[in-house]
């Protein structure tokens, strides 16, 4: 299993055997409710830490979804487009939303790790 760095904003980024991969946190998807669709960045696109890169749907509406490092956007999970369930039922795995080129590891290194990102959480920085 990759590890897995967290940004304040809920979107998670792990290296998948050389692949950078970016998904949404399960305790934001359980905020959420179910996603009922996702709209995700043009290939090629690049963004700065921070940059909205897309958006997501659920019964509470319609959420940002933002660039945890710099990147480029290297392949979509267009499969999410047409499945957006598969972001709640497997949001650190096939419902990942994009594969990216990460402009600065150190960016993704300076992230919260799953311990930290968990105590942010129950810390009440998930609202």
């Amino acid at each position: 299993m990759p590890e897995f760095f967290y940004a304040t904003t809920h979107e998670w980024i792990a290296d998948f055997q050389g692949r950078w991969l970016i998904g949404l946190s399960e305790f934001a998807v359980g905020e959420l409710g179910d996603v009922t669709a996702v709209d995700l960045p043009d290939l090629g696109a690049s963004f700065k830490k921070g940059d909205v890169m897309g958006a997501i749907e659920s019964p509470k509406g319609y959420s940002d979804v933002y660039a945890p490092v710099d990147l480029t956007v290297s392949a979509r999970n267009d499969e999410v487009i047409n499945a957006p369930e598969l972001v709640n039922q497997e949001p650190l795995g096939r419902g990942y939303f994009i594969t990216v080129t990460v402009s600065d590891p150190a960016q993704v290194q300076a992230l919260m790790k799953k311990d930290a990102y968990d105590a942010f959480c129950a810390g009440g920085g998930g609202h």
